[in-house]
């Protein structure tokens, strides 16, 4: 069954690091969530430096598993949630992603998150979630999820931009950036927060936030 924390965990409380997880509440949330082809694809690459090329196929089976596993969407919305996945289900990983030591860890917020309406974009398992939550609806969903991987600054410049919260406004970023690089893509962002000021992004559609980017 999966789980997710009583209390959300702080980096405070991980400060001697991991052998006190079992100290941690733990709640159930009614479903069983199947990470083994995940768990699998992370043995395969383990040996590979290039951790930031398999960002895309991550991002792909993260929301697989939690897609077939019918899970309420309010846990996908609990910081809570995405620790428990971070610090039990995907440890491994997470620890090799960044290049942290698990004697002396380090880069916490991994596997926590933070605070903020970007808080979500930090967290290992999050990260990975939610951009394949919001493109692969789209009918050219798995390109523009590849597009969206295929630059880290590129994918770090849009998750932590405070308006990508808004998952319409994050589709429309993805497909007014698709195929530009970083300084590009930077340069639409830049854009898009200055007529934020003065623009009701949230009442626009898809086709005219993009024609302003654009």
């Amino acid at each position: 069954m999966s789980k997710y924390y009583k209390k959300k965990i702080s980096e405070f409380d991980l400060e001697q690091g991991f052998n006190n997880l079992d100290s941690f509440e733990i709640l159930d949330t009614g479903v069983e969530i199947d990470f083994d082809e995940f768990t699998s694809y992370f043995q395969s690459v383990a040996n590979d430096d290039s951790v930031t090329a398999h960002d895309f196929n991550f991002s792909m089976l993260i929301y697989e598993a939690i897609s077939k596993s019918k899970l309420d969407k309010k846990f996908t919305h609990d910081l809570r949630f995405w620790q428990w996945i971070c610090l039990n289900k995907i440890k491994e990983y997470c620890l090799w992603r960044w290049k942290i030591d698990e004697e002396m860890p380090k880069k916490l917020n991994r596997f926590l998150g933070s605070g903020g309406v970007t808080g979500f974009s930090i967290n290992s398992a999050s990260r990975l979630y939610f951009p394949a939550d919001g493109l692969l609806k789209e009918h050219d969903g798995e390109s523009l999820l590849k597009d969206f991987w295929s630059l880290t600054q590129k994918e770090l410049s849009i998750s932590q931009s405070r308006l990508s919260i808004n998952p319409k406004i994050f589709v429309a970023l993805v497909k007014a950036t698709k195929g530009l690089n970083t300084s590009e893509t930077n340069k639409a962002i830049v854009k898009l927060n200055l007529l934020d000021s003065n623009t009701f992004l949230d009442l626009m559609d898809e086709s005219e936030i993009i024609s302003l980017i654009s």
